[in-house]
C-alpha cells in the first residue's frame, strides 16, 4: 500500500499562466500566480518474465534434462493440407460373441426354376406295398408266337387196358427193338454203394443226358463194369439215378473205369 501511495503521489509545479492582467498586457499590474494539481498516469505493472522449462530426454540409455527456454506462441491458424495415403489394413480382430437371432424376414419372392439336374443313382427297393383291390379282367390280347418246342418229358404211367375190341384181320405181327446206351467213367476209387445221376452219363451222340429213356414194361437193361456185364442184384435203376451196390463181394471200381449202361426197348407193329 505504501508502494502505490509513493506512485499516486503527484509532485506540483508551478507553472506561469499568462492571462489578460500579465504583465504583457499590463506593464504596470502585479503578477499573478496559478496553482493546480496535475494527476499522471500511474505506470503499468511489469509482467513477470516466463520460468525457463526443463525437458527430460533419453540418448543412449542415459537420462538428460535439458533446459527450455519459452517462446512465444503464435497462434496461426493453416489452412488444411491434403489427405495423405490410406495405411496397410490392421489385423483382424478377434470373432466377437454371438448376437441374438433376428426376427425372421419376410419371404421373398419364388425365384426363376432352375435347369433340370441330372437323374440321381437308383435307390433301394423299398418293401412291398398293400395289394390293391383286384381290378376287372382285361380284354384278350392277341396270340403271342409259338415258342420253342421244349425237352421231352419222362414217359407217363402207363394207363388202363381199354376193352377188348372186336377180333380184326391180322396178317402179321412185327416186333421192332430199338437201344439207348448211355456211358460213364469213374472219377476216383469206387469202395462203397454209389448214387451216379443221369446228368453225368453221355448217350451215344456224346451229349450229357437228362434222364435214362426207354425204361418200361416192354424193356430191360444192362450193366456193364469195364467190358464185364453185371448181375440185375449189383444195381437199382430209376428214370434219374443209377444205384451201385460195388463192395458186395469187396470189389473196387477204379478211376477211370468205364460204366455202360443199355436199355433195350421192344415195340409191336402190326403188319396188314
Amino acid at each position: 500500500m505504501a508502494g502505490r501511495e509513493n506512485n499516486n503521489k503527484k509532485t506540483v509545479k508551478k507553472n506561469k499562466v499568462k492571462t489578460k492582467d500579465s504583465p504583457k498586457h499590463r506593464p504596470n499590474s502585479s503578477v499573478k500566480i496559478c496553482t493546480r494539481r496535475i494527476s499522471k498516469k500511474p505506470k503499468p505493472k511489469p509482467k513477470p518474465k516466463p520460468k525457463p522449462k526443463s525437458q527430460i530426454m533419453v540418448k543412449g540409455g542415459l537420462i538428460c534434462c535439458k533446459v527450455v527456454k519459452p517462446r512465444c506462441r503464435l497462434r496461426i491458424q493453416n489452412s488444411q493440407g491434403p489427405q495423405g495415403p490410406q495405411g496397410p489394413q490392421g489385423p483382424q480382430g478377434r470373432q466377437g460373441m454371438r448376437g441374438d437371432q433376428g426376427p425372421a424376414g419376410l419371404q421373398g419372392q419364388q425365384g426363376i426354376a432352375g435347369a433340370t439336374g441330372s437323374q440321381g443313382n437308383e435307390g433301394p427297393i423299398g418293401p412291398e406295398g398293400i395289394a390293391g383291390v383286384t381290378g376287372s379282367v382285361g380284354a384278350q390280347g392277341p396270340q403271342g408266337i409259338q415258342g420253342f418246342a421244349g425237352i421231352q418229358g419222362p414217359q407217363g404211367i402207363p394207363g388202363p387196358s381199354g376193352p377188348t375190341g372186336p377180333p380184326g384181320s391180322i396178317s402179321a405181327i412185327s416186333i421192332i427193338p430199338s437201344a439207348q446206351r448211355y456211358f460213364y467213367f469213374a472219377t476216383s476209387d469206387i469202395k462203397s454203394p454209389i448214387v451216379i445221376q443221369a446228368n453225368q452219363f453221355f448217350d451215344d451222340e456224346g451229349n450229357l443226358s437228362d434222364s435214362f429213356m426207354g425204361i418200361g414194361l416192354n424193356s430191360y437193361s444192362n450193366v456193364t463194369i469195364n467190358g464185364i456185364l453185371q448181375e440185375s442184384s449189383l444195381y437199382i435203376l430209376t428214370e434219374n439215378t443209377l444205384n451201385l451196390n460195388v463192395n458186395v463181394n469187396g470189389d473196387i471200381i477204379y478211376s477211370g473205369t468205364p460204366i455202360i449202361l443199355e436199355i433195350v426197348q421192344f415195340v409191336a407193329q402190326i403188319i396188314s
